[in-house]
């Protein structure tokens, strides 16, 4: 999947790119890895973000 080129400027500035390439970006822990997240885990954290605001 691509990433849009501004996303991808604001990871390389977080360190992603000091990650093995094959891990997954949105892993557990809040950091790449291995196992991804939930497929619903973005949803329920902007629901959180949504409510507050």
């Amino acid at each position: 999947m691509a990433i849009p080129d501004v996303f991808l400027e604001y990871l390389i500035k977080q360190g992603i790119d000091q990650y093995d390439a094959n891990l997954y970006v949105f892993g557990r822990n809040g950091k790449p890895g291995n196992q991804h997240l939930g497929k619903n885990n973005m949803r329920f954290r902007f629901n959180k973000f949504r409510e507050k605001l």
